[in-house]
This record gives structure tokens, C-alpha cells and sequence, in this order.
């Protein structure tokens, strides 16, 4: 299975720990495996502006903007925080998707909602540390489609993690 097109996304938030492992060499590695060829970093509100000198893969990355929709769209492999909002839109655009836990926040309610859709088999889910081998890993077809309809449970418990984060 090849990525071209790669899109990061850490959500409105700091997340520059993503942002700097998706660049080492180790997971650099693993993508030109993959034959990403572009690779889109969304950064938020990071201080690690993203630098790459690799002439096979292109760079580009922004801050924020008003919709990244665009961006999931012209991806072959998203690689996002696991920010319920974002799980959202890129299960229902049928894209593969893995989640990025942020093990350095205490009490991080988006462990919860990555393991559950994991464990259900909609996106793979793992940590910084574990992004080369889930990126090496990760297999479109043995995911499970996400239909919001179809899957009161899952969808449900995706609208209380984009509820709560709204209130908090």
C-alpha cells in the first residue's frame, strides 16, 4: 500500500512533538517506503516550524485555517491527533487514519476515543513513539468503513468527545 499524499493535522492546539517525529529519520523513512511523495503539516498553535531536505518529498505546512476539509480530501493517509472533531470528518471521508495519542497530557480525554476506535477497527492509534510501525503497519482494507448512520454507537461516542470539548 503506497501514501503519496500525506496530511498531519494537530488540531487548533501545541502538538510539536507530532509535528517533529513525522520529520526524523526513522518515520521519514517509512513514508518514502510508503512513496509519499507530498507531505501537508498542519502545526496549529506549535512553535516547531516543520524543515525538510529530502528531494523526494515535498513539504508544505500552515498554522490554521478556516477548514481543512480540502486537505483530508487530497490525502491518501491522514495522520492526525486524536481530537474527536477531526476523527470525525476524516472516518466519514473514508480516508485511513491514524491517531496520534499525546502521552505528555495528563488526563488526555482523547485517549479514550482513539483506543475505542482502534479497538473498533476504524483507524489504527498510537503514540509518538510508535508512528514509524503504525504508519509501516497500517492496512486501508482491514479497516473498517465508517458509515455515521450505520454506527449509532461509535458515532455516539464520537459526539460526546466533540460535545465535551466544546464545554471544557
Amino acid at each position: 500500500m503506497s501514501f503519496e499524499k500525506v496530511f498531519v493535522t494537530v488540531g487548533t492546539t501545541q502538538f510539536d512533538k507530532l509535528v517533529s517525529t513525522i520529520l526524523n529519520g526513522e518515520t521519514l523513512k517509512v513514508l518514502k517506503q510508503k512513496q509519499c511523495r507530498q507531505l501537508a503539516i498542519q502545526i496549529g498553535r506549535g512553535e516547531f516550524e516543520p524543515k525538510i531536505d529530502d528531494d523526494q518529498i515535498s513539504l508544505t505546512f500552515f498554522r490554521l485555517k478556516d477548514s481543512i476539509e480540502n486537505d483530508i480530501e487530497d490525502a491518501d493517509l491522514v495522520i492526525s491527533h486524536a481530537g474527536a472533531g477531526t476523527c470525525l470528518d476524516v472516518l466519514e471521508k473514508k480516508k485511513p487514519l491514524i491517531t496520534v495519542i499525546n502521552d505528555d497530557l495528563m488526563h488526555n480525554h482523547q485517549t479514550e476515543l482513539a483506543d475505542k476506535l482502534s479497538e473498533d477497527r476504524y483507524c489504527v492509534s498510537c503514540t509518538c513513539s510508535t508512528l514509524a510501525d503504525a504508519i509501516q503497519t497500517i492496512n486501508p482494507a482491514k479497516l473498517n468503513p465508517f458509515t455515521n448512520n450505520n454506527d449509532q454507537k461509535c458515532a455516539s461516542l464520537i459526539e460526546k468527545f466533540i460535545f465535551y470539548e466544546k464545554v471544557s
